[in-house]
């Protein structure tokens, strides 16, 4: 045990008598040491980023925001504490390892500390490497992440410019090895894009600000960045067969945010899949819609179509009597019913909102029929799963009063300055799909279909076994004999493959969630076809059947590098 983790132990088992609910709000502060003892005083507001210790005088230290000479080692500690109590202040003596430190008071509303050093050459040696910190925990969230987030920022705060930078460039070599070399990606919420998309990312013009519509700017100098934005939007509404399409959003999620913007009102009421058919979050209280003020009704399920119970759904739209109906989820194995949802919608004067996060995909290759020929009111989408394009959002419509009310949203409403490098990496994206794009979606569901198919083979529970397990990019993994979705993944991360858990509607599974969700955009968008299943399927069996499926990583990594190209791009 290190002597900081021995400090925080103490605390933790005199948290009751100091007072207060968690020990969490202890902040590690930068340990310090000055010649001849004395003591330290502190009387600044909460501490920043790069407070050095600086010698004020003799015997004494003091926090300063200098950034010149440390005339001390760093060894005794000051802890910055905040406060929950009505009072506004809490204070507490603690006598530990042997010295005589003691921390008389704090306060939250400028941090007034006092640390007493009678014995200081006592303390324990300690580096800044080891605890400086300037992120305050969170204590809402579980200990480990908090071990974690201390850990990094520790290390963040006591290291220079030069050495941070490196890092970075090392963590991004490192995330691409983990993504195109060491792993399979079965994760259908994820991609790779086109490198002349990506280059576009970093050509220059998302850090140019471009408010206002393309030919009447509020900024000049933007006749390019206004002629991009034009030709990403005329690319999408082409691809999707729509009349108006709103590029400016940051990320599916506020596409679903928009969408309720438009359409509702604070207080109104939607109806929305619930998660057992992979209804996002974003739908319920939780989510956008909660936070817009909306109130949710889960809608009925059927389960056999892993969609919604269309008889139920009537009844319950005209007892709740919404404003808005969504369909469209983070599971989607067989086509949704959108015109018999649209039919129940005009029966009660709701809108539908077709979520298409996750199928734009095979939306765009024309493999799914589009939900807007069918009476989707508008589609919301993100553009990085099945697209395979940038980070961000997109809304696409035919009605015109909709878009009306987006289009203010956007602007002068939430997005204002957006990323404009996202529209142009957006525009080649649309360009791979006008090209490639019914090849790419229909290799994406046979070779989701065969995976499937082989892991069933393989004695995998696989979901929606006497419907063919998928239509679509996407099955799941009834995975409560691995002990949960997201525990089965940990698993396969070990052996080399990327998953995630998701909701099904079967027995529940304890602290975790019933099923594993597979998809392949990524895997088809490196090559991988339906003639790869079979070996891919033993290894993922046995990934999930050893004790050891680490042991598999080295072999999983080897054969992953075969797929060293990516196709469906322009």
């Amino acid at each position: 045990m290190t002597w900081i983790e021995g400090v925080v132990t103490f605390l933790e088992a005199f948290k009751n008598d100091i007072g207060w609910d968690s020990a969490h709000w202890i902040i590690k502060g930068f340990l310090t040491r000055w010649e001849g003892g004395g003591e330290a005083n502190v009387a600044q507001a909460p501490l920043r980023r790069h407070k050095k210790i600086i010698r004020a005088a003799p015997g004494t230290v003091q926090f300063g925001s200098q950034l010149g000479p440390v005339y001390c080692n760093f060894i005794s500690a000051l802890f910055a504490l905040y406060h929950r109590s009505a009072a506004g202040e809490v204070t507490g003596v603690f006598d530990f390892t042997r010295s005589a430190t003691s921390f008389c008071s704090a306060t939250a509303k400028n941090m007034v500390c006092k640390l007493e050093c009678n014995n200081a050459a006592h303390l324990p040696g300690s580096s800044v490497d080891e605890i400086a910190m300037t992120l305050t925990a969170k204590q809402w969230v579980p200990s480990n992440i908090q071990t974690m987030v201390r850990d990094i920022a520790a290390k963040t705060d006591s290291n220079d410019s030069a050495v941070i930078l490196q890092k970075l460039n090392g963590l991004a070599k490192q995330n691409r090895n983990i993504h195109e070399r060491d792993c399979f990606n079965l994760n259908p919420a994820t991609n790779s894009m086109n490198p002349k998309a990506e280059a576009l990312l970093s050509a220059g013009i998302g850090s140019r600000p471009s408010l206002g519509y393309p030919g009447d700017k509020y900024e000049m100098g933007l006749e390019a960045i206004e002629e991009i934005e034009v030709i990403s939007a005329a690319l999408c509404a082409e691809i999707f067969d729509a009349k108006f399409a709103e590029i400016r959003v940051p990320s599916g999620a506020l596409a679903n945010l928009y969408g309720f913007m438009a359409t509702c009102a604070p207080g109104d009421t939607i109806i929305a899949p619930p998660a057992a058919v992979g209804g996002h979050v974003t739908h319920h209280v939780d989510g956008c819609a909660g936070l817009f003020g909306l109130r949710t009704v889960p809608a009925p399920v059927n389960a056999d179509g892993y969609t919604v119970d269309i008889d139920a759904l009537r009844a319950l739209a005209h007892t709740e009597q919404p404003k808005l109906i969504t369909i469209g989820g983070s599971l989607n194995l067989f086509e949704h019913p959108v015109a018999e949802i649209r039919t129940i919608a005009n029966e009660v004067g709701a809108k539908v909102m077709f979520d298409a996060a996750h199928q734009c995909g095979i939306i765009a290759g024309k493999a799914w029929s589009n939900p807007l020929d069918n009476g989707a009111h508008f589609m919301t989408m993100s553009t990085y799963k099945s697209l395979g394009g940038p980070a961000g959002g997109l809304i696409v419509t035919n009605d015109a009063e909709i878009a009306e009310r987006l289009d203010k949203i956007a602007f002068p409403g939430m997005t204002a300055n957006f990323d404009a490098a996202k529209s142009a990496a957006l525009a080649v994206t649309m360009l791979d799909w006008r090209e490639h794009g019914a090849a790419y979606a229909a290799t994406m569901i046979s070779t989701a279909q065969a995976l499937a198919a082989a892991l069933d083979r393989q004695n995998v529970p696989v979901f929606a076994a006497a419907k063919g397990f998928t239509q679509s990019h996407q099955f799941a993994v009834e995975a409560a004999s691995y002990g949960g979705g997201q525990a089965a993944s940990k698993i396969l991360r070990k052996a080399g493959f990327l998953a995630c858990g998701i909701g099904l509607p079967i027995a529940a599974v304890d602290g975790d969630m019933n099923g594993l969700r597979i998809g392949t955009p990524e895997l088809v968008r490196w090559g991988v076809t339906a003639a790869d299943a079979e070996p891919m399927a033993k290894l993922i069996s046995d990934a999930m059947s050893r004790p050891d499926p680490e042991t598999l990583a080295p072999m999983v990594a080897e054969w992953r590098q075969q797929f060293s190209q990516l196709h469906f791009v322009i």
